[in-house]
């Protein structure tokens, strides 16, 4: 196993490689938390105490991105920082100018040398309460476990937080239409405009709509339409950027209240058997899908083992497959080309859209 101990200091803990931006003398490895030296999926744990803090608003941001990155998917991160509410709220609180200094220093940090490490290895720049780390780690592709605060009570409360998280083997926000793929918006879009054929005068359920770019195509077109998404902070985000679109957060108990379920590029990310339970699960209680997936027939895919997977994708299907896949739960399914070739002089079938009905 490889396991990185980020922001490490000189700090060290049995069987991590230390990292750090300055050098130490427990220090194995010299780099920025947020540029990692490692290939994708290669790192199998991460833990990381008390750094995250000491990086800038956005720096931060890429930090924990590229610990997605380099984390296999199953890896583990092990995350502890100030938790920024209660130090806020016990500076404001605090009655005498002792109190108010030390509360002060959780906030931006000692601001002096402390052992061998300089004066910009103390100095806060950064923090979080334990929503938005969360929030930021689930916009990444973590799946939180835990997170709670921990430590030392200080005027009767604990001022840090502790958080368990796995990288998820299942699509990342990213892998939906949203601000951080914007060259995918558009091909989306597109997407969602040929899905609206079948979805005129219906009650639409848009299952993993992202950032809600197609569900708002759809509400634009006069269509009745929800969003469903697992992860919080792209709803927050989604209803943000559309706020006159409906949106919630997924699982979501699926009742008869809809009439079709769209679900443009999700069931490539599904194992065999989670696209087997969703496809009965839908069929039971929503009368119609129309799904997209990248064409197997064009780029075959389909990995032995998880090990052997790229990305978040896991299998893609061919014309027949497909169709043999819906057919076990609807009566009428037809699989349609879609031709979104980025070379304008060949027009080739990337992708496939299907309808089912029962």
């Amino acid at each position: 196993m490889k396991c990185l101990n980020l922001g490490s200091g000189n700090k060290r803990y049995k069987d991590y490689t230390s990292c750090d931006l300055f050098p130490g003398k427990e220090v194995d490895e010299v780099f920025p938390l947020q540029k990692i030296p490692y290939p994708d999926n290669s790192i199998d744990c991460l833990h990381s105490e008390h750094a995250l803090e000491h990086l800038g608003y956005m720096e931060a941001r890429q930090a924990l991105k590229e610990w997605a990155r380099v984390l296999k998917p199953g890896g583990t991160l092990h995350l502890m920082i100030p938790d920024l509410e209660v130090c806020c709220r016990r500076f404001v609180e605090s009655k005498t100018k002792q109190s108010r200094e030390w509360w002060r220093k959780t906030i931006y940090g000692a601001q002096k040398s402390q052992a061998d490490e300089p004066d910009e290895a103390q100095r806060h720049l950064t923090g979080f309460t334990m929503d938005e780390i969360k929030e930021e780690l689930e916009l990444v592709g973590f799946q939180v476990n835990s997170c709670h605060r921990y430590g030392d009570y200080i005027d009767g409360e604990m001022l840090s937080i502790e958080v368990d998280a796995v990288k998820m083997n299942k699509p990342a926000y990213q892998e939906r239409p949203c601000e951080a793929q914007p060259g995918d918006i558009q091909n989306a879009k597109n997407r969602y405009h040929l899905a609206a054929a079948f979805c005129k005068g219906k009650r639409v359920l848009d299952y993993s709509c992202g950032e809600g770019y197609g569900t708002e195509v759809l509400r634009t077109m006069g269509i009745d339409v929800l969003g469903i998404e697992p992860y919080p902070g792209v709803i927050a985000r989604a209803q943000e950027k559309f706020p006159l679109c409906r949106f919630t957060l997924a699982p979501l108990y699926i009742e008869a209240q809809f009439d079709i379920v769209v679900a443009l590029e999700v069931i490539e990310h599904m194992e065999v058997n989670e696209l087997d339970d969703f496809l009965k699960t839908m069929s039971d209680r929503i009368p119609e899908i129309v799904a997209s997936t990248p064409n197997g027939n064009m780029f075959a895919y389909n990995p032995a083992t998880k090990e052997q997977r790229v990305g978040y994708h896991v299998r893609h299907y061919t014309w027949t497959e497909l169709h043999e896949l819906f057919s076990k739960y609807y009566k009428y399914v037809e699989v349609f080309g879609l031709a979104f070739d980025p070379n304008p002089k060949v027009s080739r079938y990337t992708g496939h859209m299907i309808y089912a009905s029962n």
